[in-house]
């Protein structure tokens, strides 16, 4: 159970030592332990806010390409039918700019072969007040269409389709 321990060869003093005091049991963390964890926690976060927030404001891009999808077959097809480009929203037959409207899209517009994708309401503070504009181009009977920034929005925010 117990061992004797005699404390210097000149002390003839012994006493017990119990099993118990000899092996105290750990609970917990350490406090270095939890510094580790929250530096680890701390990296990771500065690492996945900046591509969080890229991947949110191409989430909120791809609303308004995705809203002015009924924009693009109503100028396609004005032009199939008619050889021009149709010149505002009404002569396209597409709803009024103000009309088409989304959480992050203000306004899509038809001027001519271009379709104005504006940004507002709740849409990131980088592309607020920014557009997008759709081109379509005659390709000898087929109609394509480019997408561009018409402003400052960085191309890293930008879908795929738009780079």
């Amino acid at each position: 159970m117990g061992k004797n321990v005699s404390v210097g060869e000149d002390m003839q003093t012994t006493f017990e030592i119990k099993e118990s005091d000899m092996k105290k049991d750990q609970h917990g963390f350490t406090l270095i332990e939890l510094m580790i964890v929250v530096a680890i926690i701390g990296i990771l976060a500065t690492i996945a806010m900046p591509a969080y927030q890229d991947y949110t404001i191409r989430a909120q891009i791809s609303e308004g390409l995705t809203l002015s999808s009924a924009a693009k077959s109503a100028v396609s097809e004005y032009y199939m039918e008619r050889g021009a480009w149709p010149t505002h929203d009404d002569e396209a037959g597409v709803a009024d700019k103000h009309d088409i409207i989304g959480k992050y899209t203000e306004h899509i517009s038809v001027k001519d072969n271009v379709i104005e994708i504006k940004f507002g309401y709740d849409a990131h503070t980088k592309i607020f007040d920014e557009k997008i504009e759709l081109t379509a181009v005659d390709n000898g009977g087929s109609i394509s269409w480019t997408c561009a920034s018409a402003g400052v929005i960085q191309a890293n925010h930008l879908p795929a389709a738009c780079r």
